[in-house]
């Protein structure tokens, strides 16, 4: 056993607990502590635990001697190495902090260096962030860092600017001379002393602070002052550095990149530690588990890393559990109170802390800031200027009172690309959305809060109408792009939308369905139709029937089919009635697309048949080679490529003529997939290298990935396992980076079976996990029943029967509820893990494990599969049993 004595004191405690064979929960029985504890020990939450729980430790995993020493050292270390979080220095002039520092390494290193570079630096920050407790954390730094001491002057209670220099001066008890100016006071004093002055609060007295802190620098060479406020001084020679929220917890990718909030990701991150550190404090037997690790990283992710905001949060776990603040941060304001009472009383309660600041601002900084937070998400300035002119904030003056607002630390700036992006904080801006529903009714508010939603609904609703004629255009990637950065704001118009104008909801929902497609937002998509048909009853007939078309493409996503016909009968007969041809021949086309996926091909022939007649009678050349691609895939589902064929060529040639290159390259991997079926495999593969070209050549990452896929399964048909396993790579790396979650799935999907065919059971289990995990989320039944099945497949080749046989026959009950049949090719699969099974289960063990597996749910089914044993920790698989 390693058991080096530098290894931290966690880890030594968790060797010596395995060695002894014990659990967590074995060992808190033994030492009289509870798991909780011990599990905080051994994670290094708790790193420095008192000498009478070492030696209970000790003795309850009967260690000798040379290891208890061991174990003492490891708390000796620990507490060396802990000293600058928890018992720094005091430097004199500095108060003692009342609460341990937490985090902020990296901080302190940065503001370390600045200050050795510069002789004025002014640490900048919104109310809360922690600049005051950072700047005398850097002050009470090593001992002779500067010679003639530190000095603390807090300003935050000074009203009065012309008492500044003497507020200064009687911190420093500088005496006053007679006849002379306070200043030439502080002056004559300091002009030799190497000396950190730190001013702390200056955002109410800029201008004063400013004129003094020249006259110093300029007078006294050796002076060096640090200064804390939200907003820069603008004097010359001025260093600002913006103190940043503390880190949040980052998700650890769990199952090859499905990423979850664990205790040991929430205590990496300094706001988790900080929430972790004040909660032990309010209720000593507080920890971090795995059960209430989301919940922290919630609370520390909504509360955008401020600290004042997450001790404030913490302060709550006396009488609330982690679960229950987080479900009650959309009352932030009333349930963040009761600070230290010691503080300033703007640091007792977030609110104040916002009103400190907010009262600084003047009237059309104010407007403006409230408007903003109509925005969710942030905005580039363009949209700003749309949106929250008006009344006291002239759109001549919005960039200057933009760029004020962010120099105060209320509003974040940030750059995507070429073109910078407007952000409140989240806490920011439930603090300005409040402000601006207060002034909803104000007759002197020409940009009141209803003008301001109205204007921000407006834009988007627009915007997404031509984001939605784009995205089939060969520029389609820059708006899909856009989609995604926006999803935010889209949202937010539809609620508002939903509020008071429905039929403009519908309209907007309606255009943002194809986005929800492509990014398999399922159940987004169809609770937002849904919510907007009910309460548009008497829309006009062409939209309402344009948004059930949509509703229903979404639920045949969803292999919703039944819900799906009902929504494209009742678009057909509202398009009937319009006399719409198009209309009707896409309601049509709908209808066969959801026959074909229930494999009743001669009613899906006949709706394709009749939308290619609408289509022709609307002269819509689009559709009509729509629906000719259509009746081609109805044929192929059917194996009569020889009726397929034709089809599919016309339906390329036109689209070649009508210069969609994207729409030829799914028709070209149609017709590699009739290839491949019909045992041409090589032309399979060079079709869809044609397409792939294409594809990259629009840029349209998306269809590149499908391709992609498409490339894997050929090649490995080939017997080239390392191309292929090439082309799942590029997959999947291009489906994480765009975001495309069913892309991802599909891309663990193919390295499951690539890696089975490998026989690397290990990588197998690592995407089959993933992709169970991301296919449940999406909400689709077919995705899931297929990943459910590759996870069975999988349990079969490791020799475990009886899990193998649950979650096969849970993922037949998934496909069951759908009404499709199984394919061909699976039914003989199933047949022979059957037989298998039975074989080394018997029949009636058989027969329990797939009535158990029956009865699952889609939720229970994923949960039981992904506990399955790791194979990395089993070795490999052994014989049936």
């Amino acid at each position: 056993m390693d058991t080096a004595p530098t290894a931290p004191f966690g880890a030594l405690l968790r060797r010596y607990r395995v060695a002894a064979g014990l659990s967590q929960d074995a060992l808190a029985e033994r030492a009289d502590l509870s798991a909780a504890a011990v599990s905080a020990l051994e994670r290094g939450v708790r790193r420095a635990p008192y000498r009478h729980t070492v030696d209970q430790l000790s003795e309850a995993l009967a260690l000798a001697a040379p290891e208890r020493v061991r174990l003492h050292a490891a708390v000796s270390r620990s507490r060396t190495e802990t000293l600058p979080d928890h018992a720094a220095p005091v430097a004199a002039g500095l108060p003692a902090p009342a609460t341990s520092f937490v985090g902020r390494e990296q901080e302190q290193t940065i503001v370390l260096r600045l200050l050795e570079s510069s002789r004025l630096l002014t640490l900048v920050g919104m109310g809360g962030i922690g600049k005051t407790r950072l700047a005398t954390r850097v002050a009470s730094g090593p001992a002779g860092t500067h010679p003639d001491g530190v000095r603390l002057v807090e300003l935050a209670s000074l009203a009065d600017p012309a008492l500044l220099a003497l507020t200064v001066a009687r911190s420093l008890e500088v005496r006053d001379q007679p006849g002379m100016a306070v200043a030439a006071t502080l002056v004559g004093a300091l002009t030799d002393k190497e000396l950190l002055l730190v001013l702390d609060n200056c955002e109410h007295l800029r201008d004063a602070a400013g004129e003094l802190v020249a006259i110093l620098l300029h007078a006294c060479p050796k002076l060096r002052i640090l200064i804390t406020s939200r907003e820069a001084l603008g004097v010359t020679g001025e260093m600002v550095w913006v103190v940043p929220s503390l880190t949040i917890p980052e998700p650890e990718p769990a199952a090859m990149g499905v990423p979850r909030h664990t205790a040991e990701s929430v205590a990496r991150s300094d706001s988790g530690r900080l929430f972790n550190v004040r909660a032990m404090t309010a209720h000593p037997a507080f920890a971090i588990t795995e059960t209430n690790a989301p919940a922290v990283a919630t609370i520390c992710r909504r509360l955008g890393g401020i600290p004042l905001a997450i001790e404030l949060a913490a302060a709550r776990a006396r009488v609330l559990t982690p679960e229950q603040i987080a479900a009650r941060l959309d009352e932030r304001f009333r349930l963040l109170t009761g600070g230290d009472p010691d503080a300033l009383p703007r640091q007792q309660t977030l609110r104040a802390a916002l009103d400190w600041s907010y009262d600084l601002l003047s009237g059309p900084e104010r407007r403006l800031l409230e408007r903003l937070s109509v925005f969710d998400g942030g905005c580039e300035i363009e949209a700003a200027e749309v949106v929250c002119g008006g009344g006291e904030v002239v759109p001549e003056h919005l960039f200057d009172l933009m760029t004020s607002l962010v120099e105060k630390s209320l509003v974040l700036v940030e750059y995507h690309g070429d073109a910078a992006r407007y952000r409140l904080q989240e806490t920011v801006r439930a603090y300005a959305d409040e402000k601006l529903n207060a002034l909803a009714s104000s007759s002197d508010d020409a940009g009141g809060a209803g003008c301001a939603r109205d204007r921000h609904a407006t834009l988007y609703l627009g915007l997404a109408q031509r984001a939605d004629a784009r995205l089939h255009q060969e520029d389609s990637g820059q708006w899909l792009a856009w989609l995604l950065r926006e999803h935010d704001n889209l949202r937010a118009a539809l609620g508002w939308y939903a509020r008071g104008q429905p039929a403009l909801g519908l309209r907007l929902a309606t255009v943002l369905a194809a986005f929800w497609l492509l990014r398999g937002h399922l159940t987004t998509g169809a609770s937002w139709l849904e919510r907007m048909l009910e309460a548009t009853p008497e829309a006009d007939p062409a939209d309402r029937a344009t948004a059930l078309v949509a509703a229903g493409r979404i639920e045949e996503a969803r292999s919703e089919f039944t819900s799906g016909v009902a929504l494209a009968e009742q678009a057909l007969a509202l398009f009937h009635g319009c006399g719409d041809a198009a209309g009707a021949a896409d309601a049509l086309h709908l209808l066969g697309v959801l026959a074909f996926r229930q494999s009743r091909f001669a009613d899906s022939d006949v709706c394709f048949a009749h939308a290619l007649t609408a289509a022709r009678a609307s002269e819509n050349r689009r559709l009509v080679t729509r629906c000719l691609q259509a009746l081609g895939a109805s044929a192929m589902g059917k194996n009569r490529y020889d009726q397929a064929r034709p089809l599919m060529e016309d339906a390329l040639r036109e689209w070649r003529a009508l210069g969609d290159r994207r729409a030829a390259a799914v028709v070209l991997g149609s017709l590699a997939h009739m290839a491949r079926w019909s045992g041409e495999i090589g032309r399979a593969r060079a079709l869809h290298e044609e397409a792939l070209v294409i594809c990259k050549g629009l840029g349209d990452r998306r269809e590149t990935a499908v391709v992609l896929g498409s490339l894997a399964e050929i090649v490995a048909i080939e017997g080239d396992l390392v191309t292929a396993g090439l082309y799942a790579e590029e997959m999947l790396a291009i489906a994480g980076e765009i975001g495309d979650r069913a892309r991802l799935a599909s891309a663990h999907d193919r390295l499951t079976i690539l890696a089975r065919l490998r026989g690397d059971l290990v990588a197998a289990q690592a995407h089959a996990a993933a992709n169970l995990e991301i296919s449940s989320a999406l909400g689709d039944p077919k995705r899931a029943h297929s990943a459910l099945w590759e996870y069975a497949a999988l349990e079969h080749d490791l020799r475990r029967p009886a899990r193998a046989a649950r979650i096969l026959a849970a993922a037949m009950a998934v496909r069951a509820a759908t009404g499709q049949p199984l394919p061909h090719e699976l039914e003989s699969d199933l047949r022979r893990y059957r037989e298998e099974w039975r074989a080394a289960l018997g029949e009636q063990a058989l027969a329990d494990a797939w009535a158990d597996g029956e009865s699952f749910s889609v939720d229970r089914a994923v949960t039981y599969a992904l506990a399955a044993p790791s194979i990395a920790d089993e070795g490999p698989a052994g014989a049936w049993s």
